[in-house]
């Protein structure tokens, strides 16, 4: 539940890869990436380039607008990336 925020790319992402019911290194394989890519986008440590972007919402269903806003922000710095 996200209590009436907006869910992050990450959440986003993971949601649907779940919903698929796909593994991140299947995912991945789709993709042309690496699991620890997946990874990195559903934990906020990094953002796809826009051509993975358009293949990412093509292969979870996603609406491009909703996923290219959501990749649009900033990525979340933490004490741990300070």
């Amino acid at each position: 539940m996200n209590n009436g925020r907006r869910r992050s790319f990450g959440e986003i992402i993971h949601d649907a890869r779940s919903d698929a019911d796909l593994t991140q290194q299947q995912l991945a394989d789709r993709l042309g990436v690496r699991q620890s890519t997946v990874s990195a986008w559903e934990k906020e440590v990094a953002r796809p380039k826009t051509a993975v972007l358009v293949a990412l919402a093509d292969e979870l269903g996603l609406d491009l607008h909703t996923i290219t806003v959501a990749a649009a922000k900033p990525i979340p710095v933490t004490a741990d990336r300070a």
